[in-house]
């Protein structure tokens, strides 16, 4: 039966690998600021489980090397919150990160919000929720993931591909659609093929933003289906459960 609980290790478990580390989850930026990920950094922060919890942005203040000027923890964990394993995840941050455990401290990176196999779930689920206010059957209508994707580089658009493959098997829905806004295919290409009444498309963003707020409304304000906008997936306010994952898979011993 498809499910979006958890298969993460209770809290205790959780407490005892993060007791005395810190955390930093950084965003790419909204507008100069941290946007959403302040408020996810609020709810992880309100838990105790960490020495200290940080926010921080790759375009925009405060940046990853004030941030952590800042910490006193010797060991702390890095958590993107971003949706894809691209270039700002295999080179913005890195770069970001360079050089700054020259003294002395540990400075783990994690794998992105994005990447996090329950994401599937919480797409799916916000969707269902969507047809539930428009009083869509689910089997009528087609989950649209709609993400950022690149031609410059392959990893940005897999993600929210992957993703899609699982809703698609889990078999909630009459369809499962992936489009991008800068590469093929395109929310309108896709939309023009809908073979269902109804689709809901849920952003493969990790904050509103232009593309998450102007940028999808746009295009489905363009186009004559019956469609509805969820809204940017990184916007949830599950998204806290999702980041603790990442942490502890980096934590968790090899098998």
């Amino acid at each position: 039966m498809f499910t979006t609980r958890s298969t993460a290790p209770k809290a205790p478990v959780i407490d005892a690998a993060c007791h005395g580390r810190g955390l930093l989850v950084c965003a790419h930026g909204v507008y100069g600021t941290p946007g959403v990920a302040a408020r996810h950094v609020a709810a992880i922060r309100r838990l105790g489980r960490f020495a200290e919890v940080r926010v921080c942005c790759l375009k925009g203040r405060p940046d990853p090397a004030t941030v952590i000027g800042h910490m006193a923890s010797a060991e702390i964990l890095v958590v993107p919150h971003f949706m894809a394993e691209g270039y700002a995840l295999c080179e913005l941050l890195p770069a970001a990160l360079a050089g700054l455990s020259a003294d002395g401290r540990s400075i783990h990176m994690c794998r992105p919000v994005g990447a996090n196999p329950r994401l599937s779930g919480l797409l799916s689920a916000t969707a269902l929720r969507t047809c539930g206010e428009r009083r869509w059957a689910s089997r009528d209508t087609t989950l649209l993931v709609m993400g950022h994707g690149t031609p410059r580089n392959p990893a940005s658009a897999a993600t929210a591909i992957s993703h899609g493959g699982d809703i698609a098997r889990a078999g909630r829905f009459g369809a499962v659609e992936v489009a991008f806004l800068d590469q093929a295919p395109s929310l309108p290409a896709v939309l023009e093929r809908l073979t269902t009444r109804h689709a809901v498309v849920v952003g493969f963003f990790a904050d509103r933003g232009s593309h998450g707020e102007k940028d999808v409304p746009r295009l489905l304000a363009e186009s004559s289906v019956s469609a509805a906008y969820a809204g940017p997936i990184g916007t949830s306010d599950e998204i806290p459960d999702l980041i603790l994952d990442q942490v502890f898979a980096e934590l968790a011993p090899a098998s």
